[in-house]
C-alpha cells in the first residue's frame, strides 16, 4: 500500500475528497458524527490527525480557518448551526481539547469513555476551594448551578456576586466546562445569554454508563476507534493526539497492551512503520479487485453420507420434503466404488468372542472364612523355656571396697616432697645483682670528625649570571648560507 492509497481512504472516510459530498442537513451531520466516533469542530495550529467537523461540512480539507478566524467564513457559520442543534437534541457533546479555544466534538456512543478518561469520579460533589481559598470561586459557581440550574450567566453573575468580574465569571465557566462538571444547554435568557446546567442532571444515562468504565479501559477504546477512523497511523501521531487528554506514557502503555494482546499489528507503509487494528486492518490496505482474486473459492465435496442422514429434514417446516442433494463427485470410479459395512469386517487376530473365551485358570480350592479357626483358639507359638530371674548367675565381685571412714582427711595426707626450695631470703636484691656488661662504649666526643669536602665559595665571589661566558657549540649556519630545497618536479 502506498501514502496515496492511505490518504485517499483516510479523505474518503472524513468526507473530504470531494466538495459535492459535503454534510448539509442534520441526518448527515448524525450519520457522520457516528461513523468517526469523534472529530475536531475546527483545525487546530500545530495539526494533529484527525477528521474535521467543518472539513466535512465544506467537503475538503483546504483552506479551512481556525476557530480564531470562523466569524469570517460563512461555511464556518453555517457548520455551527449543525453542530447547535447536534448539541441541543444531544446526538453529540463537545468537550476541550487542551486548549480553551479548541473543541472536540464527540458522538453520544463515546462521550461515555470521555467522560470515564477526562471526569470526576464524584459528578455531584462540588470542586475543591483549594488550600488557601483559591478556587472558592468554582466551588461557589458549582453550586449556585446545581442548586438553580439552568440558569444564564446574568442571573449567575448576581448571586455569586457583585464583586466578581465578568472575566473572572467568564475562565471559572471554561474551567468547570473543560472538566466534565457544567454543560452549555440550548436555552438562552435574558440578552441572549446562555443558560448552563450541571452535566449529571443534563446527560444521566452517559454520566451511569461511564461510572461502570475505568480509565484504562476507555483510553482503550478510545484508541482502537482512532485507528479505526485514521485507518492507520504512527505511534507518535497516537501520543500526539491524546497527549491532550492524558498523559503521553499511560498512551504510551495502552499502545503496548493492545500489540500484547494482538488487538493492533504493524502495517509497513512506504519505509514507515504504521499501526492498525488487526481485525480488519488487513481487508483494508488490500484492494477491493485483489480481495476478490484471493477469496477462496467454494469447493462441493462428493456426497458421501448414509441415506437415513441424506433423508432427514433439518430446519425445515413439517410436511416439506427435503431437497436433493448436489453430488458432484471426484470421479467416476470413487462414486461407484461401496462402502464396506461392520458386519462384513475381520475379526481383530487373536481374539474370541466373549462367548468362546476360555474359562479363567483355576488357582486352586480357597478355604473359606468359616472354616478358619477363631483368633482365642489358635495356639500360641512356644519359643521355649525361658530362665527365671532368680536362677541368674551371681554378678562378679570387684573387692572389698574400704569404707568413706577409713579414709584419711584431706588435712592429714602427707604433701608429696619435691625436694629442697631455696628460701626467698636467700636470693639477692634487685639493686645488688651485678649487671652484665656489653663492652664499653665510645663516648660522644670520641667519634671521629666528619669529612671535609673542601672549601666552599662564598656566595660573593660567583660571577653574575649575565657576566659569565656562554658555551659555544660551533658556528651555525645563517638561514641564507642552506641549500635550496630539492625540486621534486612539477605536479
Amino acid at each position: 500500500m502506498t501514502e496515496q492509497e492511505l490518504q485517499q481512504q483516510r479523505h474518503e472516510r472524513w468526507r473530504v475528497n470531494d466538495p459535492e459530498r459535503g454534510i448539509r442537513t442534520i441526518e448527515d451531520a448524525r450519520g457522520f458524527l457516528n461513523s468517526v466516533g469523534f472529530c475536531l469542530a475546527y483545525p487546530v495550529r500545530p495539526a494533529v490527525l484527525a477528521p474535521t467537523f467543518l472539513g466535512a461540512y465544506a467537503g475538503t480539507h483546504e483552506r479551512l480557518p481556525e476557530r480564531k478566524k470562523a466569524f469570517a467564513d460563512p461555511r464556518a457559520q453555517q457548520a455551527a448551526e449543525l453542530m447547535g442543534r447536534l448539541l441541543r437534541e444531544k446526538s453529540a457533546f463537545e468537550t476541550s481539547f487542551g486548549e480553551a479555544d479548541t473543541s472536540l466534538l464527540v458522538s453520544a456512543a463515546e462521550f461515555p469513555y470521555f467522560y470515564a478518561l477526562m471526569g470526576d469520579r464524584n459528578p455531584k460533589s462540588a470542586p475543591s476551594a483549594g488550600e488557601r481559598g483559591e478556587r472558592r470561586l468554582a466551588t461557589d459557581t458549582f453550586t449556585e448551578i446545581q442548586e438553580h440550574g439552568p440558569i444564564a450567566e446574568g442571573d449567575l453573575m448576581e448571586r455569586v456576586g457583585r464583586s466578581v468580574s465578568l472575566v473572572a465569571l467568564a475562565r471559572t465557566l471554561m474551567d468547570l466546562w473543560s472538566e466534565l462538571r457544567i454543560v452549555r444547554t440550548d436555552g438562552r435568557g435574558e440578552q441572549d445569554q446562555p443558560m448552563w446546567d450541571v452535566l449529571y442532571k443534563w446527560a444521566p444515562d452517559q454520566i451511569s454508563q461511564a461510572m461502570q468504565i475505568s480509565r484504562a479501559e476507555a483510553l482503550s477504546a478510545l484508541t482502537s476507534k482512532y485507528l479505526e477512523q485514521v485507518v492507520a497511523a504512527e505511534q507518535g501521531e497516537i501520543e500526539a493526539f491524546f497527549g491532550h487528554l492524558a498523559s503521553r506514557s499511560k498512551v504510551a502503555d495502552v499502545v503496548r497492551a493492545m500489540l500484547a494482546a494482538r488487538e493492533f499489528d504493524f502495517a509497513a507503509v512506504e519505509g514507515k512503520t504504521l499501526l492498525r487494528i488487526s481485525s480488519r486492518g488487513k481487508e483494508e490496505l488490500v484492494p477491493a479487485e485483489e480481495r476478490k482474486q484471493r477469496a477462496p473459492k467454494k469447493v462441493v465435496v462428493a456426497a458421501t453420507t448414509p441415506k437415513h442422514f441424506s433423508e432427514r429434514a433439518l430446519f425445515k417446516k413439517k410436511g416439506e420434503a427435503p431437497e436433493a442433494p448436489q453430488e458432484e463427485p471426484a470421479s467416476s470410479a470413487e462414486a461407484e466404488r461401496p462402502r464396506k459395512s461392520f458386519a462384513d469386517r475381520k475379526p481383530f487376530a487373536g481374539r474370541t468372542g466373549a462367548g468362546d473365551r476360555t474359562p479363567r485358570r483355576s488357582v486352586g480350592e480357597r478355604k473359606s472364612f468359616g472354616e478358619r479357626p477363631a483368633a482365642g483358639d489358635r495356639p500360641r507359638k512356644s519359643f521355649g523355656e525361658r530362665k527365671s530371674f532368680g536362677d541368674k548367675s551371681p554378678r562378679k565381685s570387684l573387692g572389698e571396697r574400704k569404707p568413706f571412714g577409713d579414709r584419711a582427711a584431706a588435712g592429714d595426707r602427707p604433701r608429696k616432697s619435691f625436694g629442697e626450695r631455696k628460701p626467698f631470703g636467700d636470693r639477692t636484691a634487685a639493686g645488688d645483682r651485678p649487671r652484665k656488661s656489653f663492652g664499653e662504649r665510645k663516648q660522644f666526643g670520641d667519634r671521629p670528625p666528619r669529612k671535609v669536602f673542601g672549601e666552599r665559595k662564598p656566595f660573593g665571589d660567583r660571577a653574575a649570571a649575565g657576566d659569565r661566558p656562554r658555551k659555544s657549540f660551533g658556528e651555525r649556519k645563517q638561514f641564507g648560507d642552506r641549500p635550496p630545497r630539492k625540486d621534486f618536479g612539477e605536479r
